[in-house]
């Protein structure tokens, strides 16, 4: 069995030909994904609604790149608007998966203590933003 020991990174060709090495960015710490849970989770709804005269797309994009902002200045790590939106969707998506776990270990027979499926507190912050028929449906 072989190891692969080479550093994160990817090489890529730029447009004179030549190879630029690409880094990884580091794992979000703990402190980053409840600072964003705590900057998106007030916003949700507008972002989960529908266009109108009030909620118009640039007006979402600009909540997006003040929650960058605000996520930038407290890390060593400048976070692009795409991948603070992709995370709060990953956010969300391992979320209503524990939530749905929890709510299947409600309704098993046996004994023994109830799971405590919630150990981070950007889960409750997270959590709390969805709405109930999110929490549901994932169920199904």
């Amino acid at each position: 069995m072989t190891v692969n020991m080479e550093p994160r990174h990817r090489r890529l060709l730029n447009r004179n030909g030549s190879l630029d090495v690409k880094r990884r960015k580091p794992n979000w710490t703990e402190r980053e994904l409840f600072a964003l849970a705590e900057a998106v989770a007030p916003r949700s709804r507008l972002f989960k609604s529908k266009l109108s005269l009030s909620i118009t797309a640039d007006r979402k994009q600009e909540m997006w790149s003040e929650i960058a902002n605000q996520l930038n200045s407290i890390t060593l790590v400048n976070r692009t608007n795409e991948e603070i939106k992709k995370k709060w969707v990953d956010m969300q998506s391992l979320t209503k998966k524990k939530e749905s776990e929890r709510r299947r270990s409600i309704k098993m027979t046996g004994g023994g203590p109830a799971l405590d499926v919630y150990s981070k507190a950007w889960e409750n912050v997270v959590l709390q933003s969805l709405s109930e028929v999110a929490c549901v449906t994932c169920m199904s």
